[in-house]
């Protein structure tokens, strides 16, 4: 009996295994983190990329993927976390070095369901994370674009729950200088 007891609860542990990896890597970024890298802080000047006789190196755009936990099947922020992360997000927005850019929010979904709903989803999803940063920090509208990319482009295999739940996030894009 005591072995079955051992056996069932290493298949638990197995088990939920990918559930903790995934738990323990969804990390906080920081407002910090989030000026480096939606400012090309942490990428090479454009000079430093020129290469003679060669086409110019174009500089990557800036964006940052954010894991927000939404109730399934709904575009409702569901934990503290995912608040807390977009109080990180509204902040950075904010900052001398963020304020003169417009960003886009951009919703990816997993592949479950069909392409229109994971596509209004994922709008939806975009709009709710634009509507928590303009009520929550004041971030003038104008400088938010709305965007749902549904199922389209995913960074993990959606056979899997772990990759699923990869696929589903949030992309902050800096698009360009914004017209003050």
């Amino acid at each position: 009996m005591r072995n079955l007891n051992v056996r069932v609860g290493l298949i638990l542990i197995l088990a939920l295994l990918p559930v903790i990896s995934f738990a323990a890597d969804r990390q906080m970024i920081m407002k910090e983190s989030f000026i480096k890298r939606l400012s090309n802080a942490d990428t090479p000047k454009l000079a430093d990329m020129k290469r003679p006789g060669l086409p110019p190196v174009e500089r990557p755009i800036p964006s940052v993927d954010v894991y927000i936990k939404f109730r399934s099947g709904s575009a409702v922020i569901a934990d503290a976390f995912s608040e807390n992360q977009l109080d990180e997000l509204g902040a950075a927005l904010l900052s001398p070095q963020l304020s003169p850019y417009q960003f886009k929010i951009i919703g990816h979904t997993d592949s479950v369901g069909s392409e229109s709903y994971n596509l209004e989803l994922s709008k939806q999803r975009a709009q709710a994370v634009f509507n928590y940063l303009v009520q929550n920090h004041e971030i003038q509208s104008e400088r938010i674009l709305v965007e749902g990319a549904g199922e389209y482009g995913p960074i993990a295999s959606n056979d899997t729950e772990i990759g699923r739940k990869l696929n589903r996030r949030i992309v902050i894009k800096r698009v360009n200088r914004n017209n003050k």
